[in-house]
């Protein structure tokens, strides 16, 4: 018996059966959504995460070890370098970024370089105080207080002839003593340059330069010291308690007429090619585990208010320290690096 033929329909049975047909369709997409609505969202881990860093490699080695244990599947690689020149190379890639995270520098550089960072609310957010985070983003967080301080050879100069702050580096006694890291390539000298602008003018930084030697390394700028190379040098005081720790002879101090409040700070790269992996790293280095370790192996002061002072130092209640300006900093930056070279270029 053969099947009958379906009878013609007419304009009306037309339209029925495609508004069947529809809310067939629609059923499903809605059924679809509910389901994609109870599976929870998932971040794609990739097998490793490149990290650009300025801290130094005792901190990011351990920073590093202490995250792939807790992520055996992704493993760090980090790339050091200054901060000057670890934003170069991410300016330089930022049509096709090869890094994943950035750790260098004050917050001014992370300001200046705004557009380069991915805006990514971090899981431990609400442990950071609101001074020590980006207040835009958030495409930045805090990570410590690199106050910077004079670092003094303790045994080739004798206690009473320590310089007491910014000014007596002027001092012409100290000609050819002091070693200085260039500001166009190490953020903590820049630093040093803003606030002695801030302090004495370009009177003051001439003079101070008149007396320096002019070094491409923040590492060298107080090695140098240590090694008894030079007699005086600038830096951040972290690195003063460090080398007092392997028992170098220096001395730190806090000059008198007080140095800045900044925090340098930690930022995805906007773009980056292992994305869940990065965020992964990221919130882990705003943890206070991580912090401990900048404490521990770096004798640096958390922005985490849970994360004691590194033994020996001072309480930060009882240091001189004014106001830094970062946004300025970072503004007048250009301008203040032409004016320094140009010193240079006369000396």
């Amino acid at each position: 018996m053969g099947v009958p033929a379906e009878e013609p329909l007419d304009q009306e049975g037309v339209i029925m059966k495609i508004n069947r047909l529809s809310m067939a369709w629609l059923c499903v997409c809605v059924a679809l959504a509910v389901l994609a609505a109870t599976v929870p969202a998932t971040v794609a881990q990739e097998p490793r995460v490149v990290v650009y860093s300025s801290a130094g490699a005792e901190i990011g080695e351990e920073l590093a070890a202490a995250f792939m244990k807790r992520n055996p599947g992704i493993k760090v690689e980090s790339i050091y370098a200054g901060t000057g020149v670890v934003w170069t190379r991410a300016r330089a890639e930022a049509s096709r970024p090869q890094g994943d995270v950035c750790m260098c520098g004050g917050s001014e550089n992370f300001d200046i370089n705004y557009d380069l960072l991915e805006t990514y609310r971090s899981k431990l957010d609400a442990d950071i105080p609101a001074e020590y985070k980006d207040p835009r983003g958030p495409r930045y967080y805090g990570m410590s207080l690199p106050i910077q301080v004079i670092i003094v050879n303790s045994k080739l100069v004798q206690r009473r002839d320590y310089p007491r702050g910014w000014r007596d580096l002027a001092d012409p006694k100290w000609k050819g003593k002091i070693i200085w890291a260039n500001p166009r390539i190490s953020a903590s000298a820049y630093a040093q340059l803003f606030q002695l602008i801030k302090i004495g003018g370009w009177d003051l930084v001439k003079a101070v330069l008149a007396n320096a030697v002019i070094t491409p390394s923040s590492g060298l700028a107080y090695q140098g010291v240590a090694d008894g190379e030079f007699l005086l040098g600038m830096t951040g005081e972290g690195n003063v308690y460090d080398l007092r720790k392997k028992g170098y002879p220096v001395d730190v101090i806090y000059p008198a007429e007080g140095t800045g409040l900044r925090f340098d700070a930690t930022g995805l790269i906007k773009g980056c090619p292992n994305p869940g992996s990065a965020r992964l790293f990221y919130d882990f280095a705003n943890s206070r585990d991580a912090h401990l370790i900048y404490v521990r192996v770096g004798s640096r002061r958390s922005v985490r208010p849970d994360v004691p002072t590194p033994q020996g130092m001072p309480p930060t209640s009882s240091i001189n320290l004014v106001p830094y300006d970062a946004v300025k900093a970072g503004k007048d930056r250009g301008i203040n690096l032409i004016i320094f070279d140009e010193m240079m270029a006369k000396r």
